[in-house]
């Protein structure tokens, strides 16, 4: 292990010459050879380890590197270079290294994240114990969604300043104002402002449901899509991942909404959001977590504005929907049907 450059050399030109397969057997034989006696090696053995790993885990495919991210995700002394050289690899090589990994460091972490964007944030922001400089750049950088599972996330460590542009972005998105609310770290200054937060959204919905005119009569409103849904008679039971699918190809949004609620355990007015709400995102995370396929989705998607029709829209909805982590696309489902349950008992 002394003489790295002719390893490499010798290395090199088994690459060139072996099948895919090989190489695969090459790099979990020495990826073994490593993990067996971890805590032995020095750092330089490691850093052999590092440069021979990493040159072969550039030739072999992506679910070979899969596997190698997930063998090493928990390994303490694991090579760094390799670590890195994971975590900045599509999102399912990054996944494990990203969301586990000791070695990687808040600065790693902001590096991935300006390199590779929104998917890998997505990922990370449920990393446990996220420091302030990360959880900053995440907030500042990253989308609703990477906000809303960085409130969710009990141990990740936000600055004054983090703290204080989540709350502000609360004044106008409910569900982070319920992320947030359950969060132990808030100081009573941004408590004050979070309850503000939430006496205002209280005090917009009554004034919306309200509906009155200068007489003070109520004046009559169109029906609204979720109660159309409600009405519309789809039965509680036999409810399947098909019927949705297909009353969503037929353009039957009334049911579609309908459907959705019942397999999904949300109310028709939750659904009718995730269907033609203002969260483009909500199909993609509710079918991820339920294990949809990109068909049923995609048909769901189908319901929405003609603007979100474009080709380049779906296609990177489609995109964006392989890419989500199922346990992130989980705990989102779960808090949209807490807040749901907390919406309905207001409602009522």
């Amino acid at each position: 292990m002394t003489d790295v450059a002719t390893v490499l050399a010798e290395l090199d030109s088994a690459m060139a010459s072996h099948s895919e397969e090989q190489r695969v057997r090459t790099v979990t034989t020495i990826t073994d050879m490593f993990i067996n006696r971890a805590e032995a090696y020095s750092s330089d053995q490691v850093g052999v380890f590092d440069v021979v790993i990493g040159r072969l885990a550039s030739g072999i495919g992506t679910q070979a590197r899969c596997d190698l991210s997930e063998r090493l995700a928990d390994v303490a002394t694991a090579p760094r270079g390799v670590v890195r050289q994971l975590a900045l690899d599509e999102i399912a090589v990054a996944k494990p290294v990203l969301t586990r990994s000791r070695l990687l460091t808040d600065q790693d972490l902001i590096a991935v994240a300006s390199t590779k964007g929104r998917d890998h944030m997505l990922v990370m922001s449920v990393r446990p114990n996220l420091g302030e400089s990360i959880t900053d750049y995440l907030v500042i950088k990253g989308d609703t969604t990477v906000s809303h599972a960085l409130a969710q996330n009990g141990s990740a460590r936000f600055s004054a300043r983090g703290l204080g542009l989540l709350v502000t972005r609360a004044f106008t998105d409910e569900n982070l104002q319920s992320a947030l609310d359950g969060r132990a770290d808030i100081p009573p200054p941004l408590m004050d402002s979070l309850a503000k937060a939430t006496r205002e959204t209280a005090r917009r919905r009554a004034q919306g449901e309200q509906g009155k005119t200068g007489s003070g009569w109520a004046k009559p409103a169109p029906e609204p899509t979720a109660a159309k849904a409600e009405r519309a008679g789809v039965a509680a039971d036999g409810q399947t991942e098909e019927n949705l699918a297909a009353v969503a190809a037929a353009g039957e949004t009334d049911n579609a909404i309908a459907s959705l609620a019942k397999l999904v355990g949300i109310s028709p007015q939750a659904a009718e959001q995730a269907i033609v709400g203002d969260d483009p995102d909500a199909c993609l995370l509710i079918g991820k977590a339920m294990g949809w396929s990109w068909t049923t989705v995609r048909h769901l998607i189908g319901l929405r504005p003609s603007s979100d029709q474009m080709p380049h829209l779906i296609d990177k909805a489609k995109e964006n929907f392989a890419n989500l982590a199922v346990p992130t696309a989980q705990r989102v489902l779960q808090f949209m049907r807490t807040k749901d349950k907390a919406d309905a008992a207001t409602r009522a």
